[in-house]
């Protein structure tokens, strides 16, 4: 399901390519999926968070926690736990 901010972040895109900025858009759109793709793997593995980070292109792991506390407002440490309690 769509959250608010990923329709932002899809209009942004739409933006960007509506004005010919096709490389910014296509860089948007990939930091949208990589953020959902490591969302789903959180929620749904025990994968360990340096492997979830290799899985959406990221080899150094604090690179991808700053990058998902950036998008996800939570690290990934956090965004597992609060994510399993509620399922």
């Amino acid at each position: 399901m769509l959250q608010q901010a990923d329709a932002a972040k899809l209009q942004q895109a739409a933006r960007q390519a509506s004005n010919g900025q096709y490389q910014a858009a296509l860089s948007t759109i990939e930091t949208l999926l990589s953020s959902e793709e490591a969302k789903k793997l959180l929620k749904e593995t025990e994968f360990s968070i340096s492997y979830i980070a290799e899985s959406v292109g990221y080899t150094d792991s604090l690179a991808f926690s700053s990058f998902f506390k950036k998008h996800a407002g939570l690290s990934p440490k956090e965004y597992r736990s609060k994510k399993k309690i509620k399922n």
